[in-house]
């Protein structure tokens, strides 16, 4: 099993660069205002990462087969 301490020491690391201290951690950077991501905005760039991966998977799809990921390289569930 990973430790999952390694995981959340790097997204420790990411978010302190970002300069992230609160709010939504997807945000846009394109409204100049880095506020949460619209759904409008998520929508069309999973829709742009489909056509060019030449895939169709919708959100939900997406989130059963990144959780499948977590498991399989022995992330807990907590850490999620």
């Amino acid at each position: 099993m990973r430790d999952d301490r390694g995981y959340v020491a790097l997204l420790k690391l990411y978010l302190a660069r970002a300069g992230y201290t609160a709010g939504p951690l997807f945000r846009a950077s394109i409204n100049g205002r880095g506020g949460p991501l619209s759904y409008d905005a998520a929508h069309h760039r999973r829709q742009s990462y489909c056509a060019q991966a030449r895939v169709e998977i919708d959100i939900h799809q997406l989130c059963h087969a990144h959780a499948t990921e977590l498991i399989n390289a022995g992330v807990s569930i907590e850490a999620w």
